[in-house]
């Protein structure tokens, strides 16, 4: 099917036909007939996007160029220097000045869904994004939008982003209807929903709204990114480069999201969208992979785990102690031999993380209560201690939620709900008693500790036992 190519524009409308037209003729993949499947993990929505256009995508171990126009009008590459990127007959039209141009995305799950493209051809994806790509995205984002149609630009930055190409780009699509990040961001809610990630974000006060402080709330959003990036990683960000991470934002809000890996395995991997709970799968196999796998759960394993960096870094250095080093950079993807091939194989990789994360925590809550006498007292007189008490608590409730659908067996499950016990009951008597809680939480403690010292006679084989010690621990408590 012949194609004449547009005059470049930024128009809606213009770009909706050029997009309509590449679509008939085959150059650019669109399945009119994707479908969203919705499902719900514990608070949080998710919306599945099933669309056959995918089927083909390259990803960064695609051979290079692979993701030229292929089967579309001409075979001829137009490639410019350095990029890996062929725009020979996707061109869409200008950003409005002259670092940027806009293409059709080959492999779309959007009508339309665009790509912004650095016209030097050596930027890399990579590199985090400058006043250059602000100034075009954002003027581009205004010309699109109108009264029905809300737009979202997106970055994957780096390959653990999820990036699939290296010459720097940013895309453009209709903002999804809903998903548990844009229901809030678009909301004037306070209250965040439970992201088992750490995300950073900033609502803009007023439609008017330029570029240069987008850019400038961008730079400061990914600080803070960055900080929870070495945190969790125990790792620097190379020279000329930004950390792993995603950004999303609308004429309304931005936010910035760190990245550990881009996928959890071959058939789950997401792009900045993904982690606002919009996935893009090309099969009914990729969903039910990650339903077994437990969306909440793989984002959080994507992303930097929420809370967890608060209490290797800020608690230690609030409190002044040392507490454990237990290897901050440990993830499950520094075991692959121990990840599940198969659905319904155990997750061990998982199962150690988050037993070695529960062990950091042990090792900060430990270094509170049990600290030396005057150290308490000063606790105590600063204030202190309550806010310690409280961090603590969320801490663990946080790591309880994040782990809720660890796929492993029962026994193992119970193994660490038994270890999460510990710290509370190590924490919470001795926080009363330097009155960071109430009677009535104390009295609920002991009961609870009385309770699993019961549990922990009965399981004890002899005074040898691994059971008969824990009690013997817990009544010394």
């Amino acid at each position: 099917m012949t194609y004449d190519r547009p005059a470049p524009t930024t128009d809606g409308s213009a770009l909706l036909s050029t997009f309509d037209a590449l679509s008939k003729s085959g150059l650019v993949l669109y399945d009119e007939s994707q479908k969203v499947v919705e499902h719900t993990d514990g608070n949080l929505k998710f919306h599945f996007v099933l669309t056959k256009a995918l089927i083909k995508k390259p990803t960064l171990s695609t051979p290079k160029h692979s993701s030229a126009s292929g089967d579309g009008l001409s075979n001829e590459k137009q490639l410019l220097p350095g990029s890996d990127i062929d725009t020979n007959g996707f061109e869409m039209g200008d950003s409005g000045n002259s670092t940027h141009f806009l293409i059709a995305n080959k492999f779309c799950f959007s009508r339309p869904h665009l790509m912004m493209l650095t016209r030097d051809g050596y930027r890399r994806q990579y590199e985090p994004l400058d006043q250059s790509d602000f100034d075009a995205a954002w003027g581009t984002l205004a010309s699109l939008e109108n009264e029905t149609t809300e737009y979202v630009v997106f970055f994957n930055c780096g390959k653990d982003g999820g990036c699939s190409r290296l010459h720097k780009h940013v895309q453009l699509m209709p903002l999804p209807a809903s998903g548990f990040a844009v229901d809030f961001l678009n909301s004037n809610i306070t209250k965040e929903p439970k992201v088992p990630f750490e995300w950073f974000y900033h609502r803009f006060q007023d439609g008017a709204t330029a570029a240069s402080k987008v850019t400038e709330v961008y730079t400061q959003l990914l600080r803070q990114a960055t900080e929870a990036w070495k945190a969790s990683t125990g790792k620097d960000v190379p020279d000329r480069q930004a950390c792993p991470h995603n950004v999303a934002f609308t004429s309304r809000w931005i936010v910035v999201i760190p990245r550990r890996t881009a996928a959890v395995n071959k058939e789950a991997g997401v792009n900045s969208l993904g982690m606002l709970g919009v996935i893009a799968v090309a099969t009914e196999k990729e969903i039910e992979n990650w339903v077994k796998l437990g969306l909440t759960n793989s984002l959080r394993e994507l992303g930097v785990p929420r809370n967890i960096v608060k209490y290797r870094s800020e608690w230690g250095k609030r409190s002044g102690a040392e507490g454990p080093a237990l290897l901050p950079c440990f993830t499950a993807q520094d075991f692959p031999a121990l990840q599940p091939t198969r659905s319904h194989e155990e997750d061990f990789a998982s199962f150690i993380q988050a037993q070695v994360e529960l062990t950091t925590l042990f090792g900060n809550v430990h270094d509170i209560p049990f600290a030396a006498r005057p150290r308490t007292a000063e606790l105590i007189m600063r204030g202190d201690y309550t806010k310690y008490v409280d961090d603590a608590t969320e801490a663990m409730c946080s790591w309880q939620h994040a782990w809720t659908s660890l796929a492993v067996s029962p026994r193992l499950k119970s193994y660490l709900n038994l270890m999460q016990e510990y710290p509370r009951f190590a924490l919470l008597p001795n926080a009363h008693a330097c009155g960071a809680i109430s009677s009535g939480k104390y009295a609920h403690v002991t009961s609870l500790m009385e309770r699993f010292i019961s549990a922990l006679k009965a399981t004890a084989v002899d005074d040898s036992h691994i059971a008969a010690a824990y009690e013997t621990l817990l009544e010394r408590l």
